[in-house]
């Protein structure tokens, strides 16, 4: 029995065992020893390069010192705007007024009257130059009336000619009164001697009377002569008390006419000092409600588009002030989320939304500090604008608004 025998076909051609067997060139050797490196160099550097984490938020850009913000403290139309946008103010001065009746040109006139009022009080301004009867003062109104009635009153007090008459026609009575009463004391005293005499001739007589030795009718004479010089003596007594009583009578006189006239003057001028005082008062809180004021020192920034006649309510924000030369600087206020990734020093990169950023590039900016905000939810985090508003070399600053 014959075998069948299977024939193979050799596994390999000859080409292609010389190719496996032919050993590679150097180039490719060194190819594949680079790429390897490569390879590990990659994996190695994964290890210390990470791709950065970005924590977003929303910035607020503002100065060191915050702009200070100017309020409506009432309701009404704006009859005046005395400063034009980004114009300089100084601390103080007036911003506008709101629709009121005292009206802001007259408060000048009002602080005049009530400066020469206190000059008179004073001894100074004998002449106050009264307002112009048309205007009126609104709130002031019944004040200003007050203080000029009371300041009338006052000036014809102090220059009244009668009371001064009278003040001193009762100084010469009084005078005249005291010399009288002096005149009665020497006469008292002179009558006092001649009584003396005469009492003395009068005992000596009574006494020889006595002794039978002077006679009825001549000591009767005598007597009478006696009788006579006493009851000279105690009219002299009776003029001279009758004189001091007047002039006590006098003297309590000018002492009632100089303390009411005292009195009036003091009430008078204390009733003047309270109406300055509520005067200024109510200008006070005048100026408050109506007048809007710088309260400090910078460059005035419109925050509304504002006209005269245009009508504000109460709280309305109509103006900020911005100190010149203050650092800006920026405040983010970030999820708490992640927020173990923050450091101080971190890079910023901001964006604006009134500034778009493929128009105007970006602003930049360092984290300075990390603080809690009101928000449990929130961090504020502070940052520094390291090239202020500039968002590249070469560019012109955005312009900062408050």
């Amino acid at each position: 029995m014959n075998r069948r025998q299977h024939l193979h076909p050799p596994l390999q051609a000859p080409e292609l065992d010389e190719i496996l067997t032919r050993p590679p060139a150097s180039l490719v050797r060194w190819g594949i020893t680079l790429l390897f490196a490569l390879g590990l160099l990659l994996v190695a550097a994964s290890w210390f390069i990470r791709y950065p984490d970005v924590l977003k938020g929303s910035i607020v850009i503002t100065t060191e010192r915050p702009p200070v913000r100017v309020y409506s403290r009432a309701t009404g139309r704006l009859v005046k705007l005395l400063v034009p946008d980004t114009a300089t103010v100084q601390a103080g001065q007036v911003l506008a007024e709101i629709e009121n009746t005292t009206h802001l040109e007259n408060v000048p006139v009002v602080r005049s009257l009530s400066r020469q009022v206190l000059q008179g009080l004073r001894g100074g301004a004998q002449v106050v130059q009264w307002p112009n009867p048309t205007l009126t003062f609104g709130d002031l109104q019944t004040e200003v009336n007050n203080l000029i009635r009371q300041y009338t009153e006052y000036r014809r007090l102090r220059t009244d000619a009668y009371a001064r008459q009278q003040l001193a026609m009762l100084d010469r009575q009084i005078a005249d009164y005291r010399r009288l009463v002096a005149v009665n004391e020497t006469q008292a005293t002179i009558n006092g001697q001649e009584f003396a005499n005469v009492e003395h001739t009068y005992n000596t007589n009574r006494k020889l009377y006595e002794d039978k030795i002077y006679s009825r009718l001549d000591f009767l004479k005598e007597e009478n002569t006696y009788l006579a010089k006493k009851k000279e003596s105690e009219t002299y007594r009776r003029t001279a008390i009758e004189n001091s009583l007047t002039l006590s009578e006098r003297e309590k006189q000018r002492q009632t006419l100089q303390h009411d006239t005292q009195e009036k003057q003091l009430q008078l001028e204390t009733g003047i000092r309270q109406s300055i005082s509520t005067i200024e008062n109510v200008l006070q809180t005048w100026q408050q409600n109506y007048v809007l004021k710088a309260p400090t020192t910078g460059k005035l920034a419109y925050l509304k588009t504002l006209n005269t006649n245009d009508f504000v309510r109460t709280n309305d924000t109509l103006f900020a002030l911005v100190t010149p030369a203050q650092p800006l600087v920026g405040f983010v206020t970030i999820s708490t989320q992640r927020l173990g990734k923050l450091r101080i020093g971190q890079r910023v990169i901001i964006r604006l939304d009134d500034y778009p950023y493929e128009e105007f590039g970006i602003l930049r900016g360092v984290v300075e500090q990390l603080a809690p905000s009101t928000n449990r939810q929130a961090y504020r985090v502070r940052v520094r604008m390291a090239n202020g508003l500039q968002t590249a070399p070469g560019r012109p600053p955005l312009a900062f608004r408050p």
